[in-house]
């Protein structure tokens, strides 16, 4: 069965929530031969828990994609959300249309964001079996790093010292993977299934 959305990053954040000198500062690294793995780990920490969590963690523009406007509502994963962009729909016709009015519960009401048909008008009809039908660009995150909630920061720089200290996928002598010892604190921000 095809997904009923997707979602996809189309500008990535500019900074990280957390830096480089607070790895270290919590890893107690004082050299600085592993910048370069720590920076890299640092990114694939952030994008770990933004999946989990399906959040983004600092701004970012991202495009979630559906099928058609087959439920009373859109909902905006990978929150919270900013702003929206434009939302786009194909019609029947299979032209490109932009969607002008519409009532959407951004970050401070909702999240995810829900995307309702404006006041007594109904969604519009879109062109028959295309899994592109809707696409929702939009701003999403929570700013800029000192915005980013204190759990999240603490998540990134556990699994990245987690990561400095065990290099491989499993532990010796040990069946299963790593423990990453942050799904706690992930759990509080997890989202909740809209969809």
């Amino acid at each position: 069965m095809l997904p009923t959305w997707t979602t996809k990053i189309i500008s990535e954040p500019a900074t990280e929530p957390v830096t480089l000198a607070q790895v270290k500062l919590h890893s107690r690294i004082s050299h600085s031969e592993d910048d370069t793995w720590l920076t890299m780990a640092i990114i694939v920490a952030r994008q770990y828990i933004e999946k989990t969590c399906e959040l983004s963690l600092i701004t970012q523009t991202r495009r979630t994609t559906f099928a058609g406007f087959h439920k009373p509502w859109l909902t905006l994963a990978y929150g919270p959300t900013i702003s929206i962009t434009t939302i786009e729909y194909y019609d029947q016709a299979n032209a490109l249309q932009t969607l002008a009015t519409y009532q959407a519960a951004l970050a401070l009401e909702s999240n995810p964001c829900l995307i309702v048909p404006a006041a007594g008008q109904p969604w519009p009809s879109t062109m028959p079996n295309r899994i592109d039908a809707v696409k929702v660009t939009y701003v999403a995150g929570y700013g800029a790093a000192e915005n980013v909630p204190a759990a999240l920061k603490q998540g990134i720089l556990l699994l990245v010292d987690f990561w400095y200290s065990n290099r491989s996928a499993v532990e010796m002598g040990s069946p299963g993977p790593i423990p990453f010892g942050v799904d706690a604190l992930l759990n509080l921000f997890a989202s909740g299934n809209y969809r």
